[in-house]
């Protein structure tokens, strides 16, 4: 049995150990892209769903990025 994902799922998962890298430390969009190999613009699409569920915390502007929430430790997958 092989276990696939979307594109989008596989980029949501990297996304997530990126950020748990980075121990609460804000990561900009177009570093945290640069990363885990996708564009700014895809990542935009990829971190809403992360943020609604309250796993990411996300902060706009020159000085945005994304972060881990303190819930994002009980998330399992």
């Amino acid at each position: 049995m092989e276990l696939s994902f979307s594109r989008r799922s596989e980029l949501a998962l990297s996304a997530l150990k990126a950020l748990g890298r980075a121990d609460g430390t804000k990561v900009g969009r177009a570093h945290l892209a640069a990363e885990i190999g996708t564009t700014p613009s895809f990542l935009a699409q990829v971190m809403p769903p992360m943020v609604q569920a309250g796993w990411v915390s996300s902060d706009r502007g020159p000085g945005g990025g994304y972060r881990l929430t303190p819930a994002a430790a009980d998330i399992r997958v």
